[in-house]
């Protein structure tokens, strides 16, 4: 079997294309030129086992990955920031497509023999980490116990095909966004950036632990409708309906209303719309975001209809809200 899937991905690379690479302290700067375009590619290796990837291509580059016979168990999460990446998985005959704002999540020791891939006018960022990474500080008693559940969650999440691609919450994507303008030009520059990865890499499994636990046959009413909750408090921003959520959870949107009822007081409507505007106000009151920015981060793409629904709960404008708590 063979290891280091990511040195031999850049090999593959640097044979397609003329390539000039460029070195610093922390990381590395692919550029590549083809008759159809030109790609940069800056890794970033902030620890063993532990890599940011920032790909640019101005126009169109395809490029094919053998992927056979690699043992190393490494996991890919990223967000295409601009334009559009197709896959192609030989062995399923299937092709899919990574657009703006899509999130992706990538087990690299797969069964899939070769991925060809066709990058159009995109933007991408992603964090390769390794198993071994996530366990390296801690003592063996805990290792023992935490790559078992890591495995067992890695297994629910890719039990049919090694690619996950969905739409990313808003939060995900600035979070992405703010990484890939990230540098490891001195110690500090360079620990904050491994947080900021890791804290990607956490939310997106997060995210994904949460739907695969619900999609379990022994999942009781009960359990689905606390994730119901922990949904609305965690990731309130991408609940649009309560259809949606009552979808998301596997529950009928009747048996939604009566255990929301019964277990907060109000609707699950009433629930979602409390807390937006807490989240809303306490950002208005925290932070220096516009309004249209806290419209946004809570899950309103009409600044408008938030500062109606924030008047009619509050009695006053974000504005005059904001206003009022600063003089205090």
């Amino acid at each position: 079997m063979r290891d280091d899937i990511i040195e031999q991905y850049y090999e593959s690379l640097m044979k397609s294309f003329p390539c000039r690479i460029e070195k610093d302290c922390y990381g590395m700067k692919y550029s590549f030129h083809s008759q159809s375009g030109c790609a940069q590619f800056k890794r970033f290796r902030l620890d063993e086992g532990l890599e940011v990837c920032l790909t640019e291509v101005d126009r169109n580059l395809s490029l094919s990955f053998d992927n056979h016979g690699y043992s190393e168990e490494m996991l890919e999460v990223g967000c295409c920031l601009e334009g559009t990446v197709e896959v192609e998985l030989e062995s399923a005959c299937e092709t899919v497509t990574i657009e703006k704002g899509d999130m992706f999540i990538y087990k690299m020791n797969n069964d899939e023999v070769r991925f060809n891939f066709q990058y159009h006018h995109s933007k991408s960022i992603s964090i390769s980490m390794s198993r071994e990474a996530v366990f390296c500080h801690g003592n063996q008693a805990y290792s023992t116990r935490v790559k078992t559940a890591w495995t067992d969650e890695i297994e629910c999440m890719f039990s049919t095909r090694p690619l996950i691609i969905e739409k990313a919450n808003y939060k995900f994507i600035k979070h992405m966004e703010r990484l890939a303008s990230m540098n490891s030009n001195d110690i500090l520059s360079l620990v904050s950036f491994k947080a900021a990865a890791l804290e990607a890499v956490a939310s997106a499994i997060s995210e994904k632990r949460t739907q695969c636990d619900l999609t379990g046959p022994m999942c009781s009413d009960d359990l689905r409708l606390k994730k119901a909750i922990w949904l609305i408090d965690h990731e309130g921003e991408n609940i649009e309906s309560v259809k949606q959520l009552a979808n998301l959870v596997g529950l009928s949107p009747y048996k939604i209303q009566k255990g929301f009822k019964e277990r907060t007081g109000v609707t699950a409507y009433q629930y979602i719309l409390k807390q937006r505007m807490t989240r809303g106000a306490a950002l208005i009151r925290s932070t220096t975001l516009s309004i249209i920015d806290i419209a946004n981060e809570i899950g309103y793409e009409n600044p408008s209809k938030f500062s109606q629904v924030f008047k009619k709960r509050y009695g006053q404008s974000p504005l005059e809200y904001r206003k009022e708590t600063q003089q205090k």
